[in-house]
């Protein structure tokens, strides 16, 4: 019997959970819309304190960031898009963009060899391409 109860309050409980998100990513939407730009950050925040993550809450809380002239935040959130869908045009625009206007650039110590091919052979597929190629081989 106990078991079943924590059974219908896990799924019931996530689809509430679920339905939460939705409402406030709604009114995220909303304040984003109508330029209360800080009001936008707050909600998204709220959402991610959640446990919620996607590329594109990160990309919207991004563009909230960079419309408060925020760039160390709006870049940050780029970055986090970025790693979640490396190959969203949107995302690297927008971050092209934000570290167009940083003022002062440090320059990254060049990356060893060895590390920048592994990257380049990592990045060359997706990950659902990665699993395929792990599940046939």
């Amino acid at each position: 019997m106990k078991k079943s109860l924590i059974i219908v309050f896990l799924v019931f409980g996530s689809q509430l959970f679920a339905s939460d998100n939705l409402l406030l990513i709604e009114q995220a939407n909303k304040y984003y819309d109508e330029s209360e730009y800080s009001l936008a950050v707050e909600t998204y925040e709220t959402i991610i304190n959640n446990g919620f993550e996607s590329d594109k809450l990160y990309y919207n809380l991004g563009n909230a960031y960079f419309k408060l002239n925020n760039l160390p935040m709006a870049i940050f959130y780029y970055e986090k898009a970025k790693k979640l869908n490396p190959y969203d045009a949107d995302i690297l625009f927008n971050l092209e963009i934000a570290n167009g206007r940083i003022i002062d650039k440090i320059e990254p110590v060049p990356q060893f060899f060895l590390f920048k091919w592994w990257d380049l052979l990592v990045k060359s597929r997706t990950m659902e391409q990665w699993a395929r190629v792990s599940i046939f081989s």
